[in-house]
Parts: structure tokens; sequence; C-alpha cells
């Protein structure tokens, strides 16, 4: 039960982390378009739970549930400011049925990129953190 839920923090902390190290990567280098701002994405989760898997020696599983977070509070924010953004005149807020399928695919593509980048960074760290001497 207490593993479970110590994987369980540091999911959510790898998800977090990495989301605010992708932002802060992509406002500081100014980087135009979104397709930059997943691929920083993706690197940040890699190194995220890279980092953590060598400090903290959790199961690849948890870096993969970091990734999962990750990919669903972009997707959040981003609903959520489709869904506040003022419309101009005449303008119409997407129906569902613009938003299902296309949209529902390309977020489950990057949901499972995001959790191999994660089930992989973590993987890695825990090798680098087995191989290296114990003090």
């Amino acid at each position: 039960m207490r593993s479970s839920l110590r994987a369980a923090g540091w999911s959510l902390s790898i998800g977090v982390l990495a989301v605010a190290l992708a932002a802060a990567i992509f406002q500081l280098a100014g980087a135009p378009g979104a397709v930059v701002f997943l691929a920083l994405l993706l690197l940040a989760v890699g190194l995220v739970s890279a980092l953590v898997g060598l400090l903290v020696e959790l199961r690849p599983l948890a870096g993969l549930a970091g990734g999962v977070v990750a990919a669903f509070l972009v997707a959040a924010v981003l609903a959520l400011t489709i869904n506040l953004a003022p419309l101009g005149p005449g303008a119409q807020r997407p129906t569902w049925r613009d938003l299902f399928w296309m949209p529902l695919f390309g977020l489950l593509a990057f949901a499972a990129a995001c959790a191999a980048a994660g089930f992989a960074g973590t993987l890695s760290g825990l090798r680098i953190a087995r191989r290296r001497p114990r003090a």
C-alpha cells in the first residue's frame, strides 16, 4: 500500500515537473508552434523521469504513469483555454462532433508517446543507478 502511494506521488510529481520544465524552456527559447512544445514535453518527461529513477529508484511504471499525467495535464490546460477564450463576432465554439475522433486519437497517441518516454527515462535512470558504485 505504501509503495503504491509513494509511486503515485512520484508519478504526479514527474508529470507536473515535466510540464513546468517544458513550458519554461518553450518560453525562454521563444520557440514557435505546438509541435516544438510537444517535442520539448517528450524530452522533459524523459529527463525528469530519468532523474527520479536515478535518485529515488522507482519502478519504470511510475515513470510511465508520470508521462500519462503530463500528457493529460497539457490536454486539460488546452481544453480550458479553448473553452474560456473569448469568441469573436459570429464565431462558434467547436462541438463534440468536431472534437471527437481526430483530436481523441491524437491525444491517445501523444499520451502513449509520453508514457513511453517516462518508462524509458525511468528505466535508464535505474540502469545508471545500478551501475554506479555504492558508498
